[in-house]
């Protein structure tokens, strides 16, 4: 046992008086006359030696509570196993301020708690100790370490952050912050949630390190529902089409969500409402038709109502009504009027150009490219095409029937084998119908289809891309090949050596050569996650694009990939909403932003887990109870306080001689 305060001992010279009293005592007797005292001899021997024993029995207890009032003023205390002085000078303080922790109202919700805890924390420590503060944003300030004023500062500036993170991905990243100090050792206070899916992989615990954690209950007990994703199944958005669009729905609880309601507005006008049934534990999928009625960007808006925890209850989507397909047909022109029958929807846009008068500074306002039997190829389309292929787009190329010289130059320019020599007639064996080029086209395969055939075709290699149609000759008539984001169409027979343009398989893989020529754009993008959405740019590349929220505009890292404007690292201090996408004061498009699901999955960790990921006793699971975190780190550092049980032994002893006083008699 040692005191904080040994200077108060001398008050233990107070102990004499009592002794003092005792010794020397002031009490005038009165003399009573007996007539005979041979009858209270005894009497008098005994009430001498009991009177004594009290008297000793006083002042022994008024002694010893004097001596324990003392000692109680010198707060005397246990010292700890490691005593402050000898203990690493480096803490981290990790705050949990994900979106999970917004459960609750007001000053009682996770995250507040957790801010007033860490600054208790920080508090308890000892004075010369650093303090790093780390939370989910990752920032550069929370890589260094500060005073315990400083730390608390930066407390107080914590908000919510919806940058998934993964223990190990916290623990690696206090870990560089301890090697950039050298340090080696470190006290670690973990305050959190404990979600099951942040803990999907330990942590790897470095060597120095002691561990402490505040695990925080949620005040929303029960499972949540929650919009896992959603999607369209078309592969272009064209104006008047109905479009379907799928929403996935979750539940992490443990009973069924029975008549949910959710909603689906598009650019702020309800389109329709349902009720939805969500099994426990599962997921459940509905979908709502949209009919946008021009080419434009939309933002949307999928939401549940009145259902907690609130901070994943709407589900934010944008995408692009698209302009009508471009299709640049060059080469033979004696096929145009049936290229222009096969074209001739309203979503389609067909424009034939001699090869020699193309101008290839606008061969990228096309999305598809149609080559029919050339008789040449400049070098200059061919590298423009090539580049276009690179960003998406698609190119269909029918070899001339005389020549196949063209055709092989551009294939060599791809990198890819030349057509061989000429074959015979033969017939399609066998038509892929699951490649992705035919999805959605045949609700099933039809019994006993017409198959195309051909007089004449040239030899190619079927393990070259994916045949579509297959010949019995071995060759394929088409085959597709990825080149680049798009793909080339290659037939290897001339039209005019072939009834294929005459066949029913011939529509469907046009038409979705120009379909399959734009990508659809994400709908959304998740918080956290390094990569954005890409946009088309209107104006000049190296103006950046702007994020418009309500109080200013944040320019996001971006970049430019294939012809489109790339945003990345968005700030995770934004949060889950829709937002203008803009460049010059011009709105682009917008920015949906959305929760990780990850973090809707209801699902806590238990205080046993906790421990065994940890590798913790009971005593280093901190508790939120006013007090206890002062108490139990204090007495870590500073060891276990006592002066309350001397100042609790003062006051028995001082009960014990007022009884022996008053009924003692």
């Amino acid at each position: 046992m040692k005191f904080l305060y040994p200077q108060f001992l001398w008050a233990l010279g107070v102990l004499a008086i009592p002794l003092l009293i005792h010794l020397f005592n002031f009490r005038r007797y009165t003399t009573v006359y007996f007539s005979n005292t041979r009858f209270l001899q005894n009497v008098i021997k005994q009430s001498k030696a009991i009177n004594r024993l009290k008297q000793l029995l006083i002042m022994t207890a008024r002694m010893l509570a004097f001596a324990m009032l003392v000692l109680a003023f010198t707060n005397p205390y246990l010292p700890a196993t490691n005593d402050a002085e000898t203990q690493s000078g480096w803490a981290s303080v990790y705050v949990d301020n994900s979106p999970s922790m917004l459960s609750g109202n007001g000053q009682n919700s996770a995250l507040n708690i957790a801010r007033t805890k860490a600054v208790d924390i920080i508090k308890a420590l000892p004075e010369n100790y650093k303090v790093q503060v780390l939370t989910n944003d990752f920032s550069g300030k929370q890589q260094r370490f500060y005073s315990k004023g400083e730390a608390i500062a930066l407390i107080d500036e914590i908000e919510v952050s919806y940058a998934g993170r993964k223990a190990t991905d916290i623990v690696d990243r206090i870990s560089e912050a301890q090697k950039n100090v050298s340090a080696e050792g470190l006290d670690l206070f973990w305050i959190s949630d404990f979600q099951k899916s942040g803990f999907e992989n330990i942590p790897n615990w470095p060597q120095g390190w002691t561990r402490s954690v505040l695990p925080l209950t949620p005040t929303v007990g029960f499972g949540n529902v929650s919009i896992d994703s959603a999607w369209f199944e078309q592969p272009v958005l064209q104006p008047n089409f109905d479009q379907e669009l799928f929403v996935l729905l979750q539940n992490s609880g443990s009973q069924n969500a029975q008549k949910l309601p959710i909603s689906i507005s598009l650019d702020g006008q309800l389109q329709g409402t349902k009720e939805v049934e969500v099994p426990a534990n599962g997921k459940a999928q509905t979908s709502f038709v949209l009919r946008p009625a021009q080419a434009k960007a939309y933002s949307g808006e999928v939401k549940i109502e009145n259902q907690d925890p609130k901070f994943d209850n709407s589900f934010f989507f944008a995408y692009n009504v698209d302009q009508p397909f471009k299709i640049l047909l060059t080469g033979d022109k004696s096929r145009i009027e049936k290229f222009k029958r096969l074209f001739q929807d309203s979503i389609y846009n067909l424009t034939y150009m001699p090869t020699d008068a193309i101008d290839y500074a606008q061969v990228s306002a096309f999305d598809v490219f149609i080559i029919d039997a050339p008789s040449s190829l400049p070098s200059g389309l061919i590298q423009a095409i090539e580049a276009q292929l690179k960003s998406g787009k698609n190119l269909v190329i029918f070899p001339s029937g005389e020549d196949a010289t063209a055709t092989n130059n551009m294939l060599s320019n791809l990198r890819l084998p030349a057509l061989g020599n000429k074959q015979g007639a033969s017939t399609v064996l066998d038509i892929n119908w699951n490649d992705p080029h035919y999805k959605g086209v045949f609700s099933s395969q039809p019994n006993n289809p017409s198959l195309p055939k051909s007089t004449e075709n040239y030899s190619y290699p079927s393990t070259v891309g994916y045949p579509l149609l297959k010949l019995a000759n071995g060759s394929p008539l088409i085959t597709r090949i990825p080149v680049g984001q798009g793909s080339v169409l290659l037939a290897t027979a001339n039209l005019e050596n072939t009834n294929l343009i005459s066949q029913a398989i011939f529509v469907p893989t046009m038409l979705n050569a120009a379909l399959y020529s734009r990508s659809l754009s994400e709908l959304y993008t998740l918080s956290g996650k390094p990569n954005g959405p890409s946009y088309e740019s209107e104006t000049k590349e190296d103006i950046p694009l702007s994020i418009k929220t309500e109080d200013n505009a944040i320019i996001p890292r971006q970049r430019v990939r294939n012809g489109k404007v790339e945003i990345y690292d968005i700030p995770v201090s934004l949060k889950p909403a829709l937002y203008n996408l803009e460049q010059e004061e011009k709105k682009v498009g917008y920015l949906a932003l959305n929760t990780n699901p990850e973090e809707s999955q209801w699902s806590f960790l238990e205080e046993n887990t906790i421990r065994d990921i940890f590798g913790l006793q009971s005593s280093d699971v901190l508790e939120a109870s006013a007090g206890s975190i002062d108490y139990s780190i204090k007495q870590r550092y500073q060891g276990t306080p006592l002066w309350k049980w001397f100042l609790a032994a003062a006051l028995f002893f001082l009960f014990v001689e007022i009884i022996l006083i008053k009924l003692w008699k």
